[in-house]
C-alpha cells in the first residue's frame, strides 16, 4: 500500500467506475470512488494522500467535471487526467484550460489509460521543477509568452499597445513594429461598430482600474491588419504597475468554434428525430446481446456459468425496457415510472420456471422520473426480483410478491416483500461478496438513496430503498 499510487476516480456512472476500479487495481493502483463532483471536492479536503484525479466531463446533477476540477485546483496542485466518450474539439479545449495532464476517450483500453497516468505523474513533477524555476528566471517566463497559442497584449494609459507576443502576430495581423508603442494603437483592433464602447470602457478602466469584464472570459469581435473581422474570446485582467494601470488580454482565435456553433444550431431541428432513431437502434442491439447471452447460456452445462449469463440477460432486458419506452415517448429526459415498471416487473417474473406458483401485486403509483434514474432503479428492481425468484420460495407453491413504487415530497420509496424462506442473518447489502447485491449497493448510492433488509420474525423479506429526487 505504502508504495502503490492513489487514483480518485470521479465517475458517477456506477457500473463504469466499478468496471475501471477493478482494472486500474489490476495495474497496481489502489482506487478511490466519488460519484458527483461535490463529494470529489469533499474527499480532496479529507485527504492529503490523493496522487491523480481521473474525472469524468459529465457528472450527473450537481457541479460538472470541469467546475469540479477548478474547484480542487484552488485547493491542492495535482494532476487531472478528463474522462469522456466525447471528442468534440470545444470540449477538449475547454479541459485544456484547466489541465493539461491529458483527456482519454472512456472506452480505451485500460494500457492506454496506464500510461496516460504516468505521463500525468511524469508531467507533474516536470511542471513542479519548472513552476520552481520561473520564480527565478524571468527567461522562461518570455519562452513562455513567445511560444504561447494565445495572444498577449497589454495596453498603457493612453490606449497604447505596450506587450505584443508572436502569438499576436500570428492572429490579428500586425508585427510588433507596427503597433508597439504607437499612440492609441489599441484602437487599431476595435471594428468600427464596437469603437465607441471600447473607448469608454478603456478610459474608465485606465483611471479606475475597473471594468465590466475584468477577472472574465468574455466573446467579442476584433479587428485585424487586413481589415476582416474574427471572433475572439478575450481574458481580461487589471495590472497596476508604478500607480498606473494597464490592461492585459489574452486573446483566442474562436471563429471555427463559433462557425461550428452556429452549424450545431442549425442540426436542431434533425436532433429529435435523429435521437428517437438512435434509441431504436441501441434497443435493437441491446436485443441483439440478450438474445446472445441467452443463446450463450444454452449451449453450455456448467451452472454457475449458466446463471451468470442469465442474470446478465436480464440486466440488459430491464434497460432494453426502459429503451423502448423511450423510442415511444416524445419525452427522451423523463418517463413514466408506472408505464415502465409495471411491465418489467411481470416480463423479470415470468422469465422463471416457478412463476406460475408466484403471484405479483403491483402498487405503482403514476409519476415521472428522469430517464438516468430510471435506468439504474430498472437494474435495482431486476437484481431484487431475480434474487427473490431463485431463492425465496423453494418447494413453496403460494408465493407473493408485492412491489411498491410511490412519491411523498421529494423523496422516492421502493419496497419489495415476499413471503418466502427469507434472507439469513448477516448478510446485507454493504457486506455482501456477491455481484448482484455490490451492485445493488452501488446504484443506491449513485442514487443517494438508502437500501434496508427488514426481517419479520416469522418467513419473508422486506427490501426498502428510499432516495431524494
Amino acid at each position: 500500500m505504502e508504495n502503490k499510487k492513489i487514483i480518485l476516480l470521479v465517475e458517477d456512472e456506477a457500473i463504469i467506475a466499478l468496471s475501471q476500479k477493478i482494472s486500474l487495481e489490476k495495474y497496481g493502483y489502489t482506487v478511490v470512488i466519488a460519484n458527483t463532483g461535490e463529494k470529489a471536492v469533499d474527499i480532496i479536503k479529507e485527504l492529503s494522500h490523493i496522487d491523480l484525479i481521473l474525472m469524468d466531463i459529465d457528472l450527473g446533477k450537481g457541479i460538472d467535471g470541469p467546475e469540479t476540477a477548478s474547484q480542487i485546483l484552488c485547493l491542492t496542485e495535482i494532476p487531472i487526467i478528463f474522462l469522456s466518450s466525447h471528442t468534440e474539439p470545444e470540449i477538449v479545449e475547454k479541459t485544456e484550460k484547466i489541465s493539461s495532464y491529458g483527456y482519454v476517450v472512456k472506452n480505451s483500453n485500460i494500457a492506454v489509460l496506464d500510461a496516460s497516468i504516468k505521463m500525468a505523474f511524469k508531467l507533474f513533477d516536470a511542471n513542479s521543477s519548472i513552476e520552481k524555476t520561473i520564480n527565478d528566471n524571468s527567461n522562461i517566463l518570455n519562452s513562455i509568452t513567445n511560444t504561447m497559442m494565445s495572444a498577449l497584449v497589454m495596453i498603457d494609459q493612453e490606449g497604447t499597445v505596450t506587450f505584443w507576443n508572436p502569438a499576436a502576430e500570428r492572429i490579428l495581423g500586425y508585427s510588433s513594429d507596427e503597433i508597439l508603442g504607437k499612440r492609441n494603437s489599441a484602437y487599431l483592433l476595435a471594428p468600427e461598430k464596437h469603437r465607441k464602447g471600447f473607448k469608454i470602457a478603456l478610459d474608465k478602466f485606465l483611471k479606475t482600474g475597473q471594468g465590466d469584464h475584468f477577472g472574465t472570459s468574455y466573446e467579442s469581435e476584433v479587428l485585424k491588419k487586413d481589415g476582416s473581422t474574427i471572433n475572439v474570446e478575450i481574458g481580461l485582467s487589471p495590472v497596476n504597475i508604478n500607480g498606473i494601470w494597464h490592461a492585459v488580454e489574452v486573446v483566442r482565435d474562436i471563429s471555427e468554434r463559433v462557425a461550428s456553433e452556429k452549424r450545431v444550431a442549425n442540426l436542431l431541428l434533425e436532433k429529435e428525430t435523429l435521437l428517437k432513431e438512435v434509441h431504436h437502434r441501441i434497443k435493437n442491439n441491446m436485443n441483439t446481446i440478450r438474445s446472445l447471452l441467452l443463446l450463450q447460456a444454452g449451449s453450455i452445462e456448467d451452472s454457475p456459468s449458466v446463471e451468470a449469463l442469465e442474470d446478465a440477460a436480464g440486466r440488459v432486458m430491464s434497460m432494453m425496457g426502459l429503451y423502448e419506452k423511450l423510442y415511444q415517448s416524445l419525452d427522451y429526459k423523463f418517463l413514466s415510472v408506472k408505464e415502465y415498471f409495471s411491465p418489467l416487473i411481470t416480463e423479470i417474473v415470468e422469465n422463471f420456471p416457478n412463476s406460475n406458483s408466484v403471484k405479483i401485486e403491483k402498487n405503482i403509483e403514476d409519476f415521472v422520473l428522469d430517464v438516468k434514474i430510471l435506468q439504474s432503479l430498472g437494474i435495482i428492481v431486476n437484481e431484487l426480483l431475480t434474487n427473490i425468484m431463485k431463492y425465496a420460495f423453494p418447494n413453496i407453491d403460494n408465493g407473493i410478491i408485492e412491489v411498491s413504487l410511490s412519491i411523498s415530497g421529494t423523496k422516492v420509496c421502493l419496497k419489495i416483500v415476499d413471503n418466502g424462506i427469507g434472507i439469513p442473518e448477516g448478510i446485507d447489502f454493504k457486506s455482501s461478496k456477491g455481484f448482484g447485491m455490490q451492485l445493488v449497493n452501488m446504484l443506491s448510492d449513485q442514487l443517494d438513496g438508502t437500501i434496508r433488509i427488514e426481517r419479520g420474525r416469522g418467513a419473508g423479506t422486506r427490501i426498502i430503498l428510499e432516495f431524494p429526487v
